[in-house]
């Protein structure tokens, strides 16, 4: 017995969906100033609308997720059924995935943001390659 729920519109995570599509109106309308606006400054608004969009994939991503429908059966609990040596493997490999995680991360984020820096001085140059 496979348990099936219709949800009419946007499924069960409204919120989700409406926050998602006010980030795409939102990064949009961003762009939209930045070519249009007629500003001195006007790259900026292209590159704010671009990163508001792109951070959008965010709740696109937990919306597309948490509608997902999983069969109960394939719920249930198999944590007594695990042989105590994959236990050890799945506990080295999380820890070491955990230890990981946080130094790429953040040199991720260092050279994200030094190349922010070192671009941002030749905005104006035409000649600039973009990566």
């Amino acid at each position: 017995h496979v348990c099936c729920h219709c949800y009419s519109g946007v499924g069960r995570c409204m919120c989700l969906f409406w926050f998602a599509l006010a980030h795409d109106i939102l990064g949009v309308m961003v762009i939209m100033v930045g070519v249009f606006g007629g500003l001195f400054f006007h790259d900026l608004f292209i590159y704010v609308g671009a990163i508001i969009i792109f951070l959008s994939l965010i709740w696109w991503v937990l919306w597309y997720t948490g509608n997902i429908d999983v069969p109960p059966k394939e719920l249930e609990d198999d944590v007594g059924l695990m042989k105590l040596k994959e236990h050890r493997v799945k506990q080295l490999v999380r820890n070491m995935s955990e230890r990981l995680s946080i130094p790429v991360l953040f040199t991720l984020w260092i050279f994200f943001h030094a190349y922010l820096i070192i671009y941002s001085t030749d905005t104006y140059n035409i000649n600039m390659p973009l990566f």
